[in-house]
C-alpha cells in the first residue's frame, strides 16, 4: 500500500518524537519530496516542503530530533522548500543566531560576527564592523548564509558591512583570543587526562552510579505493556553495548532481565564522566533503572530511555541448609540426558560448590558420557562427584529372547540386521527396508538388503 508525501512527512514526525501541538501548528501541511541515499558516505538528504515559513525554534527542535533518531545509521542533511516565505523580524535574528552558530563551529575566524546584531529590513542584513579583516570575509559569509538560507527555506538577503567604532572591537576581539587560548590549553589537558585513563584505567571502589540515586521500587518487567512516563526496573545485565554518535556523545545500550522479561535500556552520555561511567557496566551486573517507556524508532519494541542508572547488589538464589547442615543432591541430570535437562555438568557442580555442598550425584538418563565433564568440574571446585545413572529396565517375566545360549562370536557365525521404519510405534508404523551382513570367524561372508515400501523419508534404527 503507497502513501503519499503529506502522510510520509507526518509518519517520520511522530517517528522521530515531534509534539502534537508543535506537529499541527506549525507542520500540518508539510510533505517529503524526495530522499536522497548515498550509500559511499551513509547520508541521507531529506527534502522537506512547508507551506510556510516555521519559527526558528521549531525547525531547531525538528533537526535535533530527525539527527538524534537516525545518527545510529546515517548522516542527515536536508533542504526545506517554503511556498510562502515570510518572517517577522525577531525570527530573523532567531535564524541569523542559528546561522553563526553553525559558521563559528566549523571556523573560528568567524567568531568577530558572533556579538554583532544585524540590522534587517526587507533585502538586506545590515552589520557593523570595526576593521577590513571583518570586511574581507563578507564574499565568503554571504556564500554561506545563500547556502544556510536554501537549507532552511528562507528568502536571500544580502549582507552588508559598515565600518565602526573600532576601540570596542579590538578589545572584544582580544577577550576573544585570550578565551580561545584558555580553551585550547584546557582541551590539551583533557585530551592528556584521557590518555592517561586509557593508559592506566582507575579502579571504581564503589557501585556505579549514573544520575540520582533511585529509592522506588522495581516494578515487573512484564507488567509494562504499553508506553510509561515513568518506571523502575531491576535486573540483571547480560549483554552491554557503547556507541559514539556523529555528534560525539555516547549512547549506551543495555540487554537487561528481571526473569519474568527483558527489556532494552538506553541512555546517552551527558559528559566525559558519564562515558567513562559507561564502561564500568558489564554483563553480570544488577542494575536499578529508571526512565520512560517508548517504542524504539528502529526495533519497534518498547524500550526504556533511562534517565538514572546505579549498580545494586546481585540477587543470587541461596541454600541456607538445615540447622548448618547441607544437602546433597542425589539425582542430577545433565545436557547429556537427552530431552531431559538444560543445563551442562560442569555447571551442576560449579552451583553445587558455591552453596557449600559436598558432593553431588550426576544420574544421567540412560548415558554416562558427562562423567568426564563432572569429574573435571570436580577436582575445580572441591565437590565430590558421585557416578550414576537412570537406566531403563524391562520385566524379566516377559521372553524378549528365544533359544538363548552361550556362544564364541569370535569364531561362530551369525548375522547382524539393519531395520528402517517410518516410525517408532509398532502398532500405527511399518517396517519398509530390511538389511543384514552374515559373519564368520568376525569376516563378512555374506549380504542382503530389501526394500518393503519405502516411503518418501526414513527412519533408521540399529540393533
Amino acid at each position: 500500500m503507497s502513501i503519499s508525501k503529506k502522510e510520509k512527512f507526518q509518519l517520520l514526525l511522530e517517528q522521530i518524537g515531534i509534539a502534537d501541538d508543535m506537529k499541527n501548528k506549525h507542520l500540518q501541511e508539510g510533505s517529503i519530496e524526495k530522499l536522497e541515499v548515498y550509500r559511499s558516505n551513509q547520508e541521507w538528504h531529506f527534502h522537506f516542503y512547508l507551506e510556510k515559513s516555521i519559527p526558528a525554534d521549531v525547525y531547531q527542535v525538528l533537526i535535533l530530533k530527525l539527527t538524534e533518531a537516525l545518527s545510529s545509521i546515517a548522516k542527515v542533511t536536508w533542504t526545506i522548500k517554503i511556498e510562502e516565505p515570510s518572517l517577522e523580524e525577531n525570527d530573523w535574528n532567531n535564524y541569523w543566531t542559528i546561522f553563526l552558530s553553525e559558521l563559528t563551529t566549523d571556523s573560528p575566524k568567524y567568531r568577530t560576527f558572533e556579538n554583532k546584531k544585524p540590522l534587517i529590513n526587507d533585502n538586506n542584513i545590515m552589520l557593523t564592523i570595526t576593521n577590513r579583516i571583518e570586511e574581507q570575509l563578507n564574499k565568503d559569509i554571504q556564500a554561506r548564509f545563500d547556502q544556510f538560507c536554501l537549507k532552511v527555506g528562507l528568502p536571500r538577503k544580502v549582507i552588508q558591512l559598515e565600518v565602526g567604532d573600532q576601540q570596542e572591537e579590538i578589545e572584544k576581539f582580544q577577550q576573544a583570543k585570550a578565551f580561545e587560548d584558555r580553551k585550547t590549553v584546557e582541551e590539551a589537558f583533557k585530551a592528556q587526562e584521557k590518555r592517561a585513563k586509557e593508559s592506566n584505567p582507575e579502579i571504581s571502589t564503589g557501585p556505579v552510579q549514573l544520575g540520582y540515586p533511585i529509592k522506588e521500587i522495581a516494578v515487573s518487567m512484564k507488567d509494562i505493556i504499553e508506553e510509561e512516563k515513568s518506571v523502575v526496573f531491576q535486573g540483571y545485565v547480560f549483554d552491554s553495548d557503547i556507541r559514539e554518535l556523529r555528534s560525539g556523545r555516547y549512547l549506551l545500550v543495555l540487554k537487561v532481565t528481571d526473569y519474568t522479561d527483558s527489556y532494552h535500556i538506553k541512555m546517552f552520555s551527558k559528559g566525559d564522566q558519564d562515558a567513562e561511567k559507561f564502561k564500568q557496566l558489564k554483563e553480570g551486573m544488577w542494575i536499578k533503572a529508571k526512565g520512560t517507556i517508548q517504542t524504539d524508532n528502529f526495533s519497534n519494541e518498547l524500550t526504556m530511555m533511562a534517565r538514572d542508572i546505579q549498580q545494586v547488589p546481585s540477587i543470587t538464589r541461596e541454600d541456607p541448609g538445615f540447622q548448618d547442615e547441607k544437602r546433597v543432591e542425589l539425582h542430577a541430570h545433565t545436557l547429556m540426558s537427552q530431552m531431559d535437562a538444560v543445563v551442562s555438568a560442569s555447571k551442576l557442580v560449579e552451583q553445587a560448590g558455591k552453596w557449600g555442598h559436598k558432593a553431588i550425584a550426576i544420574t544421567d538418563h540412560a548415558v554416562v558420557q558427562a562423567y568426564p565433564e563432572a569429574y573435571a568440574a570436580g577436582q575445580k571446585s572441591g565437590v565430590k562427584i558421585l557416578y550414576g545413572v537412570e537406566a531403563n529396565i524391562v520385566d524379566d517375566g516377559v521372553p524378549i529372547a528365544y533359544n538363548e545360549a552361550d556362544r564364541d562370536l569370535a569364531n561362530d557365525t551369525y548375522v547382524v540386521f539393519d531395520v528402517e521404519t517410518t516410525g517408532l510405534s509398532a502398532i500405527y508404523d511399518t517396517i519398509i527396508e530390511l538389511a543384514a551382513v552374515k559373519v564368520h570367524n568376525g569376516e563378512i561372508i555374506d549380504r542382503f538388503e530389501s526394500f518393503a515400501n519405502p516411503p518418501s523419508f526414513i527412519i533408521r534404527h540399529h540393533y
